[in-house]
């Protein structure tokens, strides 16, 4: 996450639309309503959040909505190494500011098209099995910051892969906060959240 260009488009204002359905919780007809992790209220408040979900064609892996304080807490979290090696990884392979701009520039807020393939390698959606669409949200309304993005199952499993164990075992323990997952499939579970 690039911290000081947020901090600047916030300052500034940004496009925004009603969150999409796409991003409410899996066969629920509204919004998130509380972060994952403190369970502070995020529609009222007008709390800035991230929703992340985890989808393969026609069903949802899963789902969260996290608010701003408790991704900065896990990203604190992240050791130095991983912190360089993530900052490098955005900065040279997700490019996220020349797609917010391309982005805007050819489909404005029309966000299906912001999703439809990888941020990283433009893979499209209808040519994955499994992918992770994220989205910056302020109460009931989605923004167009650096968000929202997609970011395929090749690309996520590259940016994982060069995170330290200690980050590893970091996001293992937040997803174990943040995704509810049956006991008796926590052994198949190998996709991490994205809040790095």
């Amino acid at each position: 996450m690039e911290t000081i260009i947020l901090e600047a488009m916030n300052r500034y204002g940004l496009p925004y639309i009603p969150v999409p359905e796409l991003f409410y919780p899996f066969e629920n007809e509204e919004p998130f309503k509380e972060c994952a992790r403190c369970s502070v209220e995020l529609i009222e408040s007008n709390t800035e959040y991230f929703i992340e979900k985890a989808l393969k064609p026609q069903d949802t892996i899963y789902e969260y909505a996290v608010c701003f304080s408790c991704a900065e807490s896990a990203q604190q979290k992240m050791s130095q190494d991983s912190h360089q090696k993530v900052k490098a990884f955005f900065d040279e392979r997700m490019r996220l500011i020349e797609h917010r701009g391309s982005m805007l520039e050819k489909h404005d807020l029309e966000y299906a098209f912001w999703l439809d393939h990888c941020v990283v390698d433009g893979t499209p959606v209808s040519e994955m099995r499994e992918y992770q669409v994220m989205a910056h949200c302020q109460g009931p309304n989605m923004l167009f910051s650096l968000f929202p993005y997609c970011l395929g199952a090749r690309a996520a499993d590259e940016l994982v892969s060069i995170l330290s164990a200690e980050t590893l075992e970091e996001l293992d323990r937040l997803g174990d906060e943040l995704i509810d997952i049956p006991p008796e499939l926590r052994s198949l579970w190998h996709r991490k959240p994205m809040l790095v």
